[in-house]
């Protein structure tokens, strides 16, 4: 079983804290490590380190954006496809019991959300 169960006794303290917000409290309390830290990925960069070059490099300037491109052979998917599919999802959805997101609207499309019921 994953998580706490209703009727599970964790104490006065509560819900441990999760990794995350740990991690933002430490950095608060030793706001000068963390630039130590990013001082020796740096040099290990600088001296040939490439997992620490990388690192550095993406918390400087940001990953590089993944762009997908749909196609079917090569060819652009026609608005009827892309209907289809959309059209496919939310059956799914609807079966699953979740709502879902629509895309609609051409070149200024916007998303709508739409009840499963």
């Amino acid at each position: 079983m994953k998580g706490f169960q209703p009727g599970n006794k964790i104490g006065a303290k509560g819900r441990p804290k999760k990794i995350k917000s740990q991690v933002k409290d430490w950095i608060q309390e030793h706001p000068y490590a963390v630039a130590e830290l990013m001082q020796a990925l740096y040099e290990a960069g600088i001296e040939g380190d490439t997992e620490s070059a990388k690192y550095v490099i993406d918390r400087i300037k940001g990953k590089p954006t993944a762009h997908t491109d749909i196609t079917s052979d090569g060819e652009a998917l026609g608005v009827g496809v892309v209907t289809r599919i959309n059209e496919l999802m939310a059956v799914r959805r609807r079966e699953l019991g979740i709502g879902y997101k629509m895309l609609s609207g051409g070149e200024d499309a916007t998303i709508k959300e739409e009840d499963a019921s």
